[in-house]
């Protein structure tokens, strides 16, 4: 069975002290003080994934969005270049 995730993100994980957060909720540091990392269900991904899903992806950040913190597509801000977004917000 395939499973349609935008991304495989699993959890947040603190390197410092290892306290896990849930990766719904917003956060930035862990309680202690550490910068959080995103940790990912990569088991379920090799089983659900197929590379040959790339050739049909745009050729951008996004194509490879099953390893990045989105979880849905509708909170992207931008799909395309940062510069061309920082360009529209002067217009």
């Amino acid at each position: 069975m395939v499973r349609d995730n935008y991304s495989y993100l699993s959890h947040l994980e603190c390197p410092k002290c290892e306290r896990i957060y849930y990766s719904t909720e917003v956060q930035q540091l862990c309680s202690c003080g550490s910068p959080l990392l995103a940790r990912y269900d990569l088991e379920n991904l090799s089983k659900d994934w197929d590379p040959a899903s790339l050739k049909d992806r745009e050729m951008n950040l996004w194509r490879y969005h099953e390893l990045l913190p989105v979880q849905q597509p509708q909170h992207i801000v931008c799909r395309v270049s940062v510069w061309i977004c920082r360009f529209q917000n002067f217009i």
